[in-house]
């Protein structure tokens, strides 16, 4: 659990990251806005197309949940909308809230991060963090009533580089989870490596980043009991 001294810290990064946020989100300059411009086009076709689910369990995140296109099968008991886009990070899911969040008033939010955020960039599990906070922060703020679910990084062979931010990262995440009673964290990352912490690599296609369809079984595993049911 956290000390008192970290939970006045974490509380002074909450205050740092709602300001962050509200200026991030006034911005018109955000740096990678551009190329994202397509992708949430595309979700904004998706909801024409397929109509908005009030009050459903949306995912969101990066090409992990992304290319897990038939969510909503692994989880028949439950009202699963996903709307995540490959490459993000979750300063995106931050400066697009209204665009992927709002039209859907959830009942649960489901997020995976943290891949790109750690290894494309100098950012540490640290400042992750404050990505995090801030995006459950904004969740909360909207929809008091919503659950979060943070779910852990996984072990891509790819970066392995990464791998001690990643498993930062997730602990930070489970710690600030358990501050919260409307909050829960899964770890998957031991569903993906062996005896040695090595990855597992029949879960994951050739690039080596991406799982197969049969490792989603894993995730289903670790969150099935975790959602909200219809």
């Amino acid at each position: 659990m956290c000390s008192k001294e970290r939970l006045v810290g974490m509380k002074k990064i909450v205050l740092l990251c709602v300001l962050l946020c509200h200026c991030i989100c006034v911005s018109a300059q955000y740096e990678r806005a551009q190329q994202w411009e397509e992708k949430i086009q595309e979700l904004r076709d998706k909801n024409e197309k397929e109509g908005i689910k009030q009050g459903c369990v949306l995912f969101i995140g990066s090409s992990t949940f992304t290319r897990w296109g038939d969510t909503e099968k692994y989880f028949p008991n439950s009202v699963v909308v996903n709307r995540a886009f490959g490459g993000s990070m979750m300063c995106d899911q931050i400066y697009y809230f209204d665009e992927v969040v709002k039209p859907f008033n959830p009942r649960q939010i489901v997020i995976y991060e943290g891949d790109n955020d750690l290894n494309e960039t100098e950012t540490t599990p640290e400042q992750f963090m404050e990505d995090v906070i801030c995006m459950c922060r904004l969740i909360h703020y909207h929809y008091p009533e919503c659950r979060i679910l943070l779910v852990s990084i996984k072990p891509c062979p790819a970066r392995v580089k990464s791998f001690e931010k990643y498993k930062r990262a997730n602990h930070l995440m489970e710690e600030y989870a358990a501050l919260y009673d409307y909050m829960d964290y899964v770890s998957v990352w031991d569903k993906f490596v062996d005896e040695k912490d090595r990855p597992v690599m029949k879960y994951f296609t050739q690039d080596h980043i991406h799982i197969t369809p049969e490792a989603y079984l894993l995730f289903k595993e670790v969150m099935e009991d975790k959602l909200l049911k219809k």
